[in-house]
Formats: C-alpha cells, structure tokens, sequence
C-alpha cells in the first residue's frame, strides 16, 4: 500500500529516491533524468539500478517478516 510505498522509499538516499520518482512517477527517460539533474546518463543508470536492487531487498525482507 502507500505507506509502504513511502516507508521503503524513505530508506533511499536522496539521489535514488529522485531517480526513481522521474523515472516512475514522471516517466522519464534516462537521457531526460540526466538532463533534469544535470548528472551523466551512466550515474541515472547507476543510481537507478542501486534503487531498485535496496527497493527488492527491503520488500523481500518485509515479506519475510510478515
């Protein structure tokens, strides 16, 4: 649910919780996050990729708990 949502992404570093609201919120590309942010194109794909990896480990780990 929302809170949930808003927990685990409470759990991010600034910089991946901004990636992750432009690409999944706003729908952007890479190329639009990197000129938004004024950062390379590979740091959006790192940063996003780190995201997502802590997102599916602390969703998993509350799974478990649950």
């Amino acid at each position: 649910d929302a809170l949930d949502a808003e927990r685990l992404l409470a759990a991010l570093s600034r910089e991946q919780r901004d990636v992750v609201a432009l690409r999944y919120w706003f729908d952007l590309s890479e190329a639009e996050m990197s000129e938004v942010l004024g950062i390379p194109r590979g740091t959006v794909k790192s940063r996003l990729h780190a995201a997502m990896t802590r997102l599916s480990a602390l969703a998993r780990d509350d799974g478990e708990r649950s």
